[in-house]
């Protein structure tokens, strides 16, 4: 098991150069903007445009503030995510335009090369007291509280990533956003 602490992530430009995003882990380490396998990445989204284009990539996106991202591009009415949505999947290679409605928002992102990849993203509202078995990676990112992964505590912003089972715990009031990638067969 590996763990990531929210210090140690680093902030690089958007690749389109609109924004930062915080670099929280890739697949195969330290892979960029068009080499990875998956990617777990955060961003601050504080006026409207662009996202950056992402050839074969899945999206996963969760919001982690108040506030709303409004997503233009990906059919026919918008989509409008908050931090009570769960989390939304879209391709990363179809043109999608952001509005901030409400104003600046921050959220976590999964993508995945399609091509070798795929995600299962969910929201889980603790305490929980269980043992995953990930059949691919496993990456538990603390959304609040504090989260017991085996002998390791996760603090806000700080992810553990396993290819073993995790035996994880948390007290109430604490949130987990867990990620599970699988190779594609």
């Amino acid at each position: 098991m590996r763990i990531i602490r929210a210090h140690e992530q680093v902030i690089v430009p958007w690749k389109n150069g609109g924004g930062t995003a915080t670099n929280i882990v890739a697949s195969p380490e330290g892979a960029g903007f068009g080499a990875f396998d998956w990617r777990l990445s955060g961003a601050h989204v504080a006026a409207a445009g662009p996202f950056s284009h992402f050839p074969h990539t899945d999206r996963t996106m969760l919001i982690l503030s108040e506030g709303e991202l409004v997503l233009h591009g990906l059919g026919p009415e918008a989509a409008t995510l908050t931090k009570a949505s769960d989390p939304f999947e879209f391709p990363g290679d179809v043109p999608v335009i952001a509005a901030v409605p409400k104003g600046a928002i921050d959220d976590l992102n999964v993508m995945v090369d399609r091509r070798r990849c795929r995600s299962k993203v969910w929201r889980t509202a603790l305490p929980f007291a269980e043992t995953l078995r990930p059949k691919g990676t496993l990456l538990v990112y603390c959304e609040s509280g504090e989260i017991s992964v085996g002998s390791e505590v996760l603090a806000r912003g700080d992810t553990a990533v396993s290819t073993e089972p995790l035996t994880t715990s948390a007290a109430p009031g604490s949130q987990a956003i867990v990620i599970l990638i699988t190779p594609k067969s």
